[in-house]
């Protein structure tokens, strides 16, 4: 008697019997033979249900009641265990995520993750491991997991076949024989290759990066004041030029977009760039028209760790370093007027002009972010951080339009008695990532 039949047999005698509270060389009455007989009908239907399963025929199972005793036999032909009734490749394939992908470096859109190979198969025996990528089979490229079985079930013992296949973002080939299975019990020549990720949860992984839009507000945070103390100057100038409009103190919305990408352990670098402007009108009595742009803006390269909390969440914290500035354009001119006879003495006391105020500054931003996956390629991404700016120079600098090019330095000069405008607040962000 093989090692399968006992186990059928313990199946059958040392678990049928004992649950019905009978022992081996008792006798059984008529009543109770027609009961044994139920439950060990029902135990042959169990294993022929597993018997796929197992990879086993059964044969004659046979019970016969006696007088005074039970008989159960299995027979199993030993030729007939774990015979295949098809070729085996001795893989444990899976469908192939977007981001098993990007992390295996694989470059198509089609292909059967390996999770893991039977040591001593066939597989083993062509040069295959975990994580290789199956990508073509006698030149037939491999879509999923189903068509993988299916091209195996077409193939027939002594058939080989060319595989080809990817490993650490690199293509190799190989030829795979379909030699006869020889399995048997032995758990010494059975030894498998154990995938933890079957028994063990899966380790969310933190994303790989992604870009997108980065509507930022900028809020009025400074030294415990209701207004941003750089929109106090604004506003100040903008009253002394004698316009009506006035920045909003409540804060200021800057755009812009952002990228990042996974560097190694859950650490992100990329960079940023976000921008505002507006611009006010005013009149100074009947032929003067002035007009003043402000424009705001920061950015630079960022830094961030970021730690998965599920397979659609993740949190980061980083910041972001670069520099910023502030500048305000004012353009005047005179809306006609001009005579003939008087154009020389016109021209000398024009009162059309244009200057560039500015003031630069180092940015510093620290900031938390979350990422809540929407879909496979999109997330919502959420952001609180502190903006810090600070200039190496006191005061704000002007520049002259004289028709020179705007790099000329000729023309730049410093503004006595300008204050020294700090650019902080806090942040905050609310937009679409695409990506993780």
């Amino acid at each position: 008697m093989n090692n399968l039949t006992a186990i059928k047999l313990g199946i059958s005698a040392l678990l049928v019997l004992p649950a019905m509270g009978f022992e081996r060389g008792d006798t059984f009455s008529d009543e109770e033979k027609k009961i044994i007989k139920q439950e060990i009908q029902i135990a042959k239907e169990e294993l022929e249900k597993a018997k796929e399963e197992l990879g086993v025929e059964l044969h004659n199972l046979k019970v016969e009641l006696g007088d005074d005793d039970i008989s159960i036999s299995l027979n199993i032909d030993d030729d007939m265990e774990f015979q295949s009734k098809g070729p085996k490749m001795g893989v444990y394939p899976s469908e192939l995520t977007f981001e098993q992908a990007y992390k295996l470096r694989y470059p198509h859109n089609y292909g059967v993750l390996l999770d893991g190979v039977v040591k001593g198969g066939n597989a083993d025996k062509a040069g295959l491991m975990e994580e290789d990528i199956i990508a073509e089979w006698d030149g037939t490229i491999v879509r999923y997991e189903s068509h993988l079985r299916r091209l195996i079930k077409s193939q027939d013992i002594g058939d080989t076949v060319a595989v080809k296949y990817y490993r650490d973002g690199n293509e190799y080939s190989t030829q795979l024989f379909f030699a006869i299975p020889v399995e048997k019990l032995d758990k010494k020549k059975r030894e498998l290759i154990q995938i933890e990720e079957n028994s063990k949860p899966r380790k969310s992984h933190p994303g790989y990066g992604g870009g997108g839009i980065i509507p930022t507000f900028l809020t009025p945070m400074v030294d415990g004041n209701k207004d941003l103390q750089f929109t106090n100057d604004v506003n100040s100038l903008l009253s002394q030029l004698g316009f009506e409009q006035k920045l909003d103190s409540a804060g200021v919305l800057f755009f812009g977009g952002g990228g990042n990408g996974n560097v190694g352990k859950g650490w992100f670098l990329g960079g940023y760039g976000l921008g505002s402007g507006q611009t006010f009108q005013t009149s100074i009595g009947d032929s003067i028209e002035r007009s003043l742009s402000l424009g705001m803006g920061f950015g630079g390269f960022t830094i961030d760790k970021r730690v998965a909390l599920g397979k659609k969440l993740a949190v980061s914290v980083g910041a972001g370093i670069g520099g910023g500035a502030i500048t305000i354009d004012i353009d005047q001119r005179e809306n006609g007027g001009y005579d003939w006879d008087n154009l020389n003495t016109q021209l000398i006391e024009q009162v059309s002009s244009s200057i560039q105020l500015s003031r630069g500054y180092l940015t510093l931003q620290p900031r938390a972010q979350v990422y809540v996956r929407l879909l496979p390629w999109m997330s919502l991404r959420l952001e609180g951080g502190y903006l810090y700016g600070y200039s190496m120079r006191d005061g704000w600098d002007v520049k002259i339009d004289s028709g020179s090019k705007a790099s000329d330095l000729e023309d730049k000069f410093e503004i006595g008695g300008s204050p020294n405008t700090p650019f902080e607040g806090a942040t905050a962000s609310v937009g679409l990532w695409f990506g993780f």
